[in-house]
């Protein structure tokens, strides 16, 4: 996964993230390659991108390291 996030002050303004889709993996190498060509068609459709269209306003920021939990309203672009 790679991309960007913004803040001003406690306020999370803008975030672009996009996920590699080819390295999924589940319990069943069968089960994996179905995933390129059928399903999410990962052969034609690498990658999954995430860009946030509304701010998220954290109570206080969280210090480095330390996992948060937040609903995060935006574009979520699979399959192209």
């Amino acid at each position: 996964m790679t991309g960007s996030i913004a803040l001003a002050g406690t306020t999370l303004t803008a975030a672009a993230l996009t996920a590699d889709l080819t390295t999924l993996q589940s319990d069943q190498s069968m089960r994996d390659g179905q995933l390129g060509r059928q399903g999410i068609q990962t052969d034609q459709f690498p990658t999954a991108t995430f860009v946030l269209t509304e701010p998220i306003e954290l109570s206080a920021l969280p210090a480095d390291g330390e996992p948060i939990s937040v609903t995060a309203v935006g574009d979520l672009t699979l399959h192209g």
